[in-house]
């Protein structure tokens, strides 16, 4: 019996001691301590960055802010672009001057419910007196496309889908 055990421990602790992990250096989980692939690897074109979608919300004199909550599943590391349509018809990114002294603010909270609020300068809430309907866009930027390139929360919805 202490023979087989003899035999057995170096066994147990060589097996044990094998780090497994993504071995492929090209993949965004890449371990480099890692001795044994497990089949975890995560490589570029296997992951979609950004998903986006539209949406309006209305306000009038008894509502100056209002929430959206998308579809997609926004997890810790993401980064959600907030936009709105401009009176050209381009989209601008939040927080935008609408009129002369009314500011379109946007914010989102940790499981990705959009925040929409109409302010004035003085940061009060703006209630129009006529019913106003704005049209928004949302992009989430899951965290894997913000490893590949950094540089994306710093571009509009449609620099980052012409750049992934």
């Amino acid at each position: 019996m202490k023979k087989l055990l003899l035999f057995a421990l170096p066994f147990i602790l060589f097996s044990s001691c094998i780090q497994e992990g993504c071995t492929d250096p090209a993949a965004l989980n890449y371990s480099s301590s890692a001795v044994s692939d497990d089949g975890s690897c995560i490589l570029e074109q296997d992951v979609q960055n950004l998903y986006v979608e539209n949406f309006t919300l209305s306000f009038d004199n008894s509502t100056s802010l209002d929430f959206y909550t998308p579809n997609f599943i926004y997890e810790v590391g993401d980064m959600i672009l907030i936009e709105t349509l401009n009176s050209y018809g381009e989209w601008t990114a939040l927080p935008y001057i609408f009129g002369v002294d009314v500011h379109v603010v946007g914010s989102y909270e940790e499981d990705g419910t959009i925040w929409i609020s109409l302010n004035n300068d003085d940061g009060t809430g703006y209630y129009p007196t006529l019913a106003l309907t704005l049209q928004f866009r949302v992009g989430l930027i899951k965290q894997s496309g913000l490893i590949i390139n950094p540089n994306l929360e710093f571009m509009t919805i449609d620099e980052v889908s012409s750049s992934i």
